[in-house]
């Protein structure tokens, strides 16, 4: 998605804002899953990769990064997750 405005890729009649379809194709391009909660600043980096429109506040990136990480995330709660390249070496 490189244009904020673009449409709905869940079809029908159900409206989205450009923020919830840019938090929808950042969360499935990065393979965000319970069990894969990245930190919040790469999340926020990969916001403004994809909304590739006028510039976002700061304060705007990192409520939708929040938004998008589980709540536990968002406490640091969140189990730390080795990538599978780091687990063999």
């Amino acid at each position: 998605m490189t244009q904020p405005h673009g449409t709905s890729s869940l079809g029908g009649d159900q409206y989205l804002s450009p923020y919830l379809r840019v938090m929808l194709a950042v969360s499935a391009k990065m393979g965000i899953t319970a069990a894969n909660q990245p930190k919040k600043s790469v999340v926020v980096e990969e916001i403004r990769r994809v909304w590739g429109g006028d510039s976002l506040s700061a304060k705007l990136l990192e409520t939708m990064a929040t938004l998008i990480r589980d709540p536990e995330s968002q406490r640091g709660r969140a189990k730390k997750i080795i990538p599978p390249n780091k687990a063999l070496g």
